[in-house]
């Protein structure tokens, strides 16, 4: 019997190395361009929730690494006084996919140029800034070209922005 469960176990370790040694590509996760559009939110330091979308493109390289180019519009009215907040960025993503499930954890680490306005009483004042900032979420794939994302960012801005916590929901499209 002892010798049953020495030749099982080794057995099993050594199937276990043999298939996650010769892992396929991941259907869900694949290499490819891809579009994502969907809904923002930013809470900047001295202002309330600002809410509205973002858009953008990007590559898929293999099923762990993603760069991306993205706008994203936000906007608000708090006691009185319109705000807006614009962003361009760069976003390089990694990705931990659960083995071959169409669930993924994701990481990501941003740069980009962000353009704050507010207008009270006809007075109109703006700011632009560089930024960087680093972010987590998940993905979920429909199937190897529909996929939706949660993401949420923590972005430090120059000239006085400070630091700012977004969020987005997005629909991701396969090309």
């Amino acid at each position: 019997m002892r010798n049953f469960s020495t030749v099982f176990a080794a057995s099993a370790l050594a199937i276990g190395i043999g298939v996650s040694g010769a892992r396929a590509e991941s259907y869900y996760f694949s290499p490819g361009l891809y579009l994502v559009a969907g809904g923002a939110v930013a809470w900047p330091s001295n202002a309330g929730t600002l809410t509205g979308g973002m858009a953008g493109v990007g590559y898929r390289f293999d099923e762990f690494y993603t760069a991306e180019v993205n706008y994203s519009y936000t906007g608000g009215s708090v006691a009185g006084v319109n705000e807006r907040l614009q962003r361009i960025q760069t976003d390089f993503m990694g990705y931990l996919p659960f083995y071959d499930s169409p669930f993924a954890l994701m990481g990501d680490v941003n740069l980009g140029y962000a353009d704050a306005a507010a207008t009270i009483s006809g007075f109109h004042a703006g700011q632009s800034a560089f930024m960087a900032g680093l972010g987590g979420g998940a993905q979920l794939q429909f199937n190897s070209s529909w996929g939706l994302r949660a993401l949420g960012r923590y972005q430090w801005a120059s000239n006085g922005f400070g630091w700012t916590p977004s969020a987005e929901v997005s629909l991701v499209v396969r090309l």
